[in-house]
């Protein structure tokens, strides 16, 4: 059986140095050293001529590329120094965590506290004398009038149809509330044809807008009228007219009243229909 060292840095030192130290390696036990026998004892050792390794054979006789040594051990040498301290080996795993040590005992209650004294009562604060009562305020202006508002509801004011409308320009009358209508056909063109007739007192201000099927709203307004009277429109279609009427003297919004006007022409018919609000 043979032994090999490939520390080649170590055999680069002196050759006498190296065989003490294997004659000593040899010698020594694993942790101590003892005296040597007093008998000698040849070891031999291959050394390899390029790297320095050695191996210890039992017979003299080595490979082309090593070199045979014999060494004979002698008496122990004085023991060396202490070699340096290796370096520290590396942490060890965290250990596992210990079992949940068991609930201590509940501690023993603790006795009551002492109640606290009351506390005295607070004087009682002396009453404030009263105010002097405040002077009674002028008395506002009055508001104005509000504007009147539209009933909930409409009413039938007036009504009537005439049937074989003459021809005479002055026509016959068919309502008089709120407004005079007058139906009758043209001489000229023999086209049905109606009058409206507004009267109205001088401080009144009357907003009338008419329209028709298909056409767009005619507005027309009448004021400003000294004396009062009349206003007249004539017209040749089936219209509905919103008229409503205020009195500036009391308001200038507030509407005194407001009616619906509805004429019907045919080619010898007229209908008409007047609403109020009640």
């Amino acid at each position: 059986m043979s032994k090999m060292f490939y520390q080649a840095s170590f055999f680069k030192r002196h050759a006498t140095v190296l065989i003490a130290c294997l004659m000593l390696l040899i010698v020594a036990g694993q942790f101590e050293i003892t005296r040597a026998a007093s008998v000698s004892k040849d070891v031999l050792i291959c050394v390899n001529k390029k790297s320095g390794a050695m191996r210890q054979v039992t017979q003299a006789k080595c490979a082309k590329t090593e070199r045979f040594v014999r060494l004979t051990s002698g008496a122990a040498g004085a023991t060396g120094p202490t070699g340096a301290t290796g370096p520290a080996g590396a942490k060890g795993d965290t250990g596992a965590a210990g079992a949940k040590g068991d609930a201590g005992a509940a501690g023993a209650k603790g006795d009551a506290g002492a109640a606290g004294t009351k506390g005295d009562a607070g004087a009682a604060g002396t009453k404030g004398d009263a105010g002097a009562a405040g002077t009674t305020g002028a008395t506002g202006p009055a508001g104005a009038t509000g504007a009147r508002g539209l009933g909930t509801n409409w009413l039938t004011w007036d009504s009537g149809t005439i049937n074989g409308l003459p021809t005479d320009e002055l026509g016959v009358v068919v309502v008089l509330e709120p407004f005079q209508i007058n139906c009758y056909k043209s001489v000229s063109n023999n086209t049905p044809t109606y009058t409206i007739l507004f009267e109205y007192f001088p401080t009144d201000m009357v907003i009338a807008s008419v329209s028709s099927i298909g056409s767009t709203p005619v507005n027309y307004v009448f004021e400003n009228n000294l004396g009062g009277g009349l206003f007249e429109v004539t017209r040749t279609t089936s219209d509905v007219w919103d008229v409503r009427v205020f009195d500036p003297l009391v308001n200038e919004a507030a509407l005194k009243y407001q009616a619906i006007v509805r004429v019907k022409l045919s080619s010898n018919s007229c209908d008409v229909v007047t609403w109020k609000t009640s």
